[in-house]
């Protein structure tokens, strides 16, 4: 529950930032037809990713998470898509599980029947066959642990893809800007801002400090 209610804090806060920044924007373009396209454009996405955050938080299914990676990449402008994907790091960078590990799997693509009764014959065999109550209710319940676990482990490896995807898409774009441009400098003082865990930022920022020119 407190992980919930800080995920969605820190979301507000962050759509705050995204809100008022885009707002100076749209202001800033009135006299450019085209820009001011391109901001209303960016501006839904953006609540579409913010929207997406938001749903994840309440209800930690990570498919929210991966719609807003795929929607982050329609936005043209660069700063504005470096921020988005920035908090979608981080907000995905928070969900994991810090101890599991995914290359291990822990679960059966079968689940066999326990023994102890003679209807119990074959393995992912429907419990209602089984007509010992006591052996049905095991295998039941080996079934739903079984469940438990491949959704886990489904969870952390999409969570994983989604955060080493962001982390190469993040430091390539940063990487291939010379040292001497604004928006290189600009991406770096948005990571300063948007990602709070020191080890996550030490990962993006490492490189990028050791190929400044």
């Amino acid at each position: 529950m407190q992980t919930k209610i800080l995920l969605v804090l820190f979301v507000v806060i962050c759509s705050h930032r995204i809100a008022m920044r885009l707002t100076a924007q749209t202001t800033a373009a009135q006299d450019s037809q085209s820009v001011a396209t391109n901001n209303q454009s960016s501006w839904k996405v953006a609540s579409i990713v913010t929207n997406d955050l938001i749903s994840f938080a309440q209800s930690s299914n990570y498919l929210y998470l991966s719609n807003a990676r795929k929607e982050v990449n329609s936005i043209e402008d660069p700063r504005l898509a470096m921020e988005l994907k920035l908090r979608i790091l981080q907000v995905c960078h928070n969900a994991r599980d810090a101890s599991y590990d995914s290359s291990k799997p822990n679960f059966t693509i079968n689940v066999v029947p326990p023994l102890g009764s003679a209807q119990v014959t074959a393995p992912s065999m429907d419990p209602k066959y089984i007509k010992d109550p006591e052996v049905r209710q095991k295998y039941e319940d080996d079934i739903a642990e079984n469940d438990k676990r491949r959704a886990k482990w489904n969870r952390e490896r999409a969570l994983q893809r989604i955060e080493d995807d962001l982390m190469n898409d993040i430091k390539v774009f940063i990487m291939g800007q010379p040292a001497e441009y604004q928006l290189r400098r600009d991406c770096i003082t948005l990571i300063h801002s948007y990602i709070t865990d020191k080890a996550l930022h030490e990962k993006l920022t490492e490189p990028l400090n050791s190929t400044k020119q």
